[in-house]
C-alpha cells in the first residue's frame, strides 16, 4: 500500500511545475523506504508573434510599413480569441498607425484599430498554423539618428476553452535622411585589383558628425585586402580610412546638404573564384548608433585563363575558347575588327559590322560611343 500527493513546485513563467510523490511503499505492515515521483509540466505560452518594419531605415515624416505575423504552436488544436496591443507613443511620440482599422485578416473576426495604441483582437488560427498581416506607420518630422524600439504587449488567447498566452514581440524602427551607398567601377580577375567607391549624403539640414562604418573584406572572399589604406580627411577634417582585410571610416562629418565620395583600391587573390562576390558594409554609426541599413555592391571575377585579355566569360558567352589565347586576334564574322577589338567595342564577334565612315571603328560604336566607355578603359582606369 502507498499514499499519493502532489503540489506546485515551481512557477516558471508561464510554465507550472508540479512535483507528484508518493508515500514509501509498505509490504506487509513494513515501510520499505521506496518511493515514486515525477513531475508534470503545464505550459500555456502557445501563441508567438513576431513583428519587423520591413522598409526601415526611413526618412523623417516617411511612412513605415510594419508586419505582424501569429502562430498556434498547439499542433492540432485552434486557437481563438487571440488579442494583443502595441503602444507606438511609447517607442516614439508621434508615430501612428494610419491605414486602421482593418479586419478579416486573421479569421473571420479578427479586427485592428488605433492609432497612437493599435490593438488586435479576435484572432483565429488553426493548430500549427500562421497568419501575417501589415499596417502602415507615419513617422514624425524630428532629427536623424532616432532608433524607435518598439514592443508589443503579450499575447492572449484560448485552446481548449483554457486561457494560453505569448510573449511580447520587438523591433527597433531607424529614421534617418543619410544616405549610406557604395559600388565597384568594373570587373575584376583573381590576382587583380578593384576599385570600391563608397557615397555618404547628408539629406538633413544640419551638419552631422562622428559617422563611422566597418567593412569587413575578407567576407567577400578570403584574402581579399585594401591598398594605400589608411587615408585622411575622406569625408570631412579629422575623418580617416584605415585597415586592411578590414577597413574602418572613423569621425567622418557632413555639412547639411552636403556629400562625400571615396575609393579604395581592393587587391584579390590568386585564388578568388570566378562569378560574382557580393561586399556587405556594416550599417553607417551616428555617434554609435545604426542609421542606415547595411551597404551592399556585387564585383564580378571574370578571369582570363588563356591571358589573351579577353575575360573567360566573355569567351564563353561569344563562343570563343577561354583556353586559347591565339582567337583574340581572328575575325569569325570578317568584318575587319579581331574578336578583342569586338570585346573592346562591345560588338558581337559572329555578327558583321560596318564601318562605313572608315573610321577604323564599327558603325554601332560610333552611334553609342557618346554614352559608352569601352570595356579596357574601365578595367584599366578601376586599377
Amino acid at each position: 500500500t502507498f499514499a499519493r500527493k502532489a503540489g506546485l513546485f515551481c512557477l516558471c513563467g508561464n510554465h507550472d511545475i508540479y512535483l507528484n510523490a508518493t508515500s514509501s511503499l509498505l509490504a506487509n505492515g513494513l515501510n520499505t523506504g521506496i518511493k515514486a515521483t515525477d513531475i508534470l509540466v503545464v505550459n500555456n505560452s502557445l501563441l508567438k508573434l513576431t513583428k519587423s518594419f520591413t522598409d526601415a531605415p526611413v526618412a523623417p515624416g516617411e511612412d513605415a510599413t510594419l508586419v505582424y505575423t501569429l502562430t498556434n504552436l498547439h499542433p492540432s488544436a485552434q486557437a481563438s480569441a487571440i488579442s494583443f496591443s502595441d503602444n507606438f507613443d511609447n517607442a516614439l511620440t508621434g508615430l501612428t498607425a494610419v491605414n486602421l482599422p482593418a479586419d478579416g485578416f486573421c479569421g473571420p473576426v479578427s479586427t485592428l484599430s488605433g492609432g497612437g495604441l493599435v490593438t488586435m483582437a479576435g484572432g483565429v488560427l488553426d493548430g500549427g498554423s500562421s497568419c501575417s498581416f501589415s499596417i502602415t506607420l507615419r513617422t514624425p518630422a524630428l532629427q536623424t539618428g532616432t532608433a524607435a524600439i518598439s514592443t508589443t504587449s503579450g499575447l492572449s488567447g484560448i485552446i481548449k476553452s483554457l486561457p494560453v498566452v505569448g510573449d511580447p514581440a520587438s523591433d527597433t524602427l531607424l529614421i534617418t535622411n543619410i544616405g549610406f551607398n557604395k559600388s565597384f567601377a568594373s570587373f575584376s580577375t583573381a590576382g587583380g585589383t578593384a576599385r570600391l567607391t563608397f557615397i555618404l549624403r547628408n539629406n538633413e539640414e544640419s551638419r552631422v558628425s562622428e559617422l563611422s562604418f566597418i567593412d569587413d573584406l575578407s567576407s567577400m572572399s578570403p584574402g581579399v585586402v585594401a591598398d594605400g589604406l589608411p587615408l585622411l580627411n575622406v569625408c570631412g577634417n579629422g575623418s580617416r580610412l584605415s585597415g586592411s582585410d578590414r577597413i574602418t571610416l572613423n569621425n567622418a562629418s557632413l555639412d547639411a546638404n552636403d556629400s562625400c565620395s571615396f575609393s579604395v583600391l581592393l587587391r584579390m587573390p590568386r585564388h578568388t573564384p570566378e562569378g560574382e562576390l557580393i561586399n556587405t558594409t556594416e550599417p553607417l554609426l551616428l555617434n554609435g548608433l545604426e542609421i542606415t541599413a547595411p551597404a551592399t555592391a556585387a564585383l564580378l571575377i571574370d578571369n582570363d585563363l588563356d591571358n589573351d585579355r579577353l575575360p573567360d566569360l566573355w569567351e564563353r558567352d561569344n563562343g570563343l575558347d577561354p583556353t586559347n589565347p591565339g582567337d583574340a586576334a581572328l575575325d569569325y564574322d570578317g568584318d575587319g575588327f579581331s574578336n578583342y577589338q569586338e570585346y573592346l567595342y562591345r560588338t558581337h564577334p559572329h555578327r558583321y559590322d560596318a564601318d562605313d565612315d572608315n573610321n577604323g571603328l564599327p558603325d554601332s560604336y560610333d552611334r553609342m560611343k557618346a554614352a559608352l566607355v569601352p570595356m579596357h578603359y574601365l578595367l584599366n582606369h578601376s586599377q
